[in-house]
């Protein structure tokens, strides 16, 4: 059992799945402590399993305290590990999508000094075995939901693909990446007929061609694409790269040379955007 008979989360799960995302102590103690928590705590019973049921439906989730929405996440491992399973998924894979979950509480006490959850929508997508991870880059198919680009039409399945922030755009590791995502899919889901990888973000604004130097990883990724224009604004790339929109010219940090070259480019009216890339299968 992995919840007991008073609906309290057992330390046995939440050792294995701290383990299998290689947690840190001090969050896989957060998480014992806030299970112990819950045993004498009815209302936070009530409030952890209302979300944990949302989490594996469609519906709108109920508000919830941030570390209770990540051990709900963790406690729908051994769910989410029967879905990878009966669809013949590797456990490398599966173990390597379930990491997200640390990614995203690391980018949560880096933002607030606690740990925590925020980014719980874009988790379910793991949980119900839409999205994984496969060597270096994130898959997920999907309809296409931008208007015509290329030879791929509005409504049209793609591949859709999240880059992971926890890592270098290493040119060989994206390649690989790509390799065996297709022969994953063809393996898993061979009744789905993809037109094309797909990806959105700002590491595909072409500004970034000409204000880095063409040996970086970021330019090498964008070769990798057919580069069309988004509707986007700057808001994702200046997050990522500084933490803060609208980016403070005199306060940002200006530690790397992404930093600096982007800095250099808002002064110049010239933000970083995202842009579309697209790689026909």
């Amino acid at each position: 059992m992995n919840i007991d008979a008073r609906g309290v989360v057992e330390k046995s799960l939440i050792d294995a799945g701290c383990a299998t995302i290689a947690a840190p102590n001090d969050l896989r103690q957060a998480f014992v402590n806030l299970a112990q928590n819950m045993s004498t705590d009815a209302a936070l019973v009530d409030t952890f399993h209302a979300f944990r049921t949302a989490l594996q439906q469609t519906e709108s989730l109920p508000k919830c305290p941030s570390l209770l929405s990540g051990l709900a996440v963790l406690s729908l491992f051994p769910e989410m590990e029967a879905i990878h399973a009966h669809s013949g998924v590797p456990k490398d894979i599966t173990r390597a999508t379930q990491a997200d979950l640390l990614i995203w509480m690391e980018h949560e006490k880096k933002r607030t000094g606690q740990w925590g959850l925020k980014k719980v929508d874009w988790l379910r997508h793991h949980l119900v075995g839409r999205l994984y991870r496969i060597g270096r880059l994130q898959y997920m198919v999907q309809p296409w939901y931008h208007a015509d680009v290329g030879n791929i039409c509005r409504g049209d399945l793609v591949i859709d693909v999240h880059i992971p922030e926890d890592g270098k755009l290493d040119r060989d590791d994206v390649r690989s990446s790509f390799d065996q995502a297709r022969v994953f899919y063809q393996n898993h889901f061979p009744e789905l007929s993809c037109r094309a990888f797909v990806c959105e973000s700002w590491l595909l604004d072409p500004l970034l061609q000409t204000i880095l130097p063409e040996t970086t990883n970021i330019v090498a990724f964008q070769k990798c694409w057919r580069l069309f224009p988004s509707e986007e604004d700057e808001e994702e790339a200046n997050i990522r790269v500084f933490g803060m929109h609208p980016v403070d010219v005199d306060t940002a940090p200006q530690d790397s040379l992404l930093q600096r070259s982007i800095l250099k480019s808002i002064r110049a009216g010239k933000p970083v955007r995202c842009g579309i890339g697209l790689i026909s299968i």
